[in-house]
């Protein structure tokens, strides 16, 4: 086996990087998510709008973006090399500008592992009927 082979992404790493990921949106500290984001991240909100690294950024600068709590359940992780996938099914509650949100979503992360650095590359919610 050759010494310059990456060890692979575990599903342990992408479920701790998750937490990490949803406790530095919670907080806010947009310093942190401009680190976790790869240089061509794209997020897919639920009404289709897509928007990149440096949009997202701009957004969460430009609105008064406060996330409260996710309540997170039916979590699957796969894993193939260095990429892995998650999804769950995420109630989350935010205040956007004053205004309160709350969200039943199926979250779809896309990550990767490069030189032992986890970063997500992609982010997708789409809404979940609630029953």
């Amino acid at each position: 086996m050759s010494e310059n082979l990456a060890a692979p992404i575990s599903k342990e790493e992408v479920q701790s990087f998750y937490k990490q990921f949803l406790q530095m949106l919670k907080s806010g500290d947009i310093t942190l998510l401009e680190r976790i984001y790869a240089e061509v991240y794209q997020l897919v909100r639920s009404n289709g709008e897509t928007l990149g690294k440096k949009e997202i950024l701009a957004d969460l600068c430009q609105h008064s973006m406060r996330f409260i709590s996710f309540d997170v359940s039916d979590v699957l992780i796969r894993t193939k090399g260095l990429v892995s996938t998650l999804t769950a099914a995420v109630r989350s509650r935010a205040v956007r500008d004053g205004v309160e949100i709350k969200t039943y979503a199926r979250q779809l992360a896309i990550v990767s592992k490069e030189n032992g650095r986890i970063t997500i590359f992609h982010f997708q919610s789409t809404n979940i009927a609630d029953r």
